[in-house]
């Protein structure tokens, strides 16, 4: 009996199977797009509380931070760095009097010579270990004023100072 209803239906049966079959395709593309658009309209239902959330968290991060590193305003951290960058300028500096005193006398003896009139005596210089100084004397001769000799003055001990820097 049930072979009969079977083989009674095996037209509709095979009808049945192939609208299903070619149908499949279509409807899994539409389960596809559903959940895709589901997945979309759940975050956008939940971008604000993920971006509450995101925030807290930076809080919270911004909180602990702020409180282990010790800022206020100002943050003892930032001003200490400051202190230790100005004492480092400050011993840099010192350690570099010497230097810059030799630099000072090479530069004002090449200027001295390119420039006639000037007193080039070595007791112009008054140094120490600790600090030195130079005085020198300087008379503009006929033929070249103030402005002139200013002029030739700054271009030589520029140029010095390019020489000074090459090495």
């Amino acid at each position: 009996m049930i072979a009969e209803v079977v083989m009674e239906n095996m037209g509709s049966i095979k009808e049945l199977f192939t609208t299903t079959m070619n149908e499949l395709p279509e409807k899994l593309r539409e389960i596809g797009n559903n959940i895709v658009q589901g997945l979309i309209d759940g975050i956008k239902e939940r971008v604000e509380n993920l971006r509450q959330t995101v925030g807290e968290i930076a809080g919270l991060v911004t909180s602990v931070f702020r409180k282990d590193m010790e800022i206020k305003s100002p943050s003892k951290v930032t001003f200490r760095i400051g202190e230790y960058i100005g004492e480092g300028l400050s011993l840099g500096i010192k350690s570099q009097v010497a230097h810059i005193g030799n630099a000072t006398r090479l530069a004002s003896d090449i200027v001295s010579e390119n420039i006639t009139g000037m007193n080039t005596r070595r007791d112009a210089y008054n140094y120490n270990s600790n600090s030195q100084t130079f005085s020198p004397t300087i008379n503009v001769q006929g033929g070249m004023n103030t402005l002139d000799y200013r002029r030739e003055a700054n271009r030589l001990m520029r140029q010095q100072a390019a020489m000074i820097a090459r090495g």
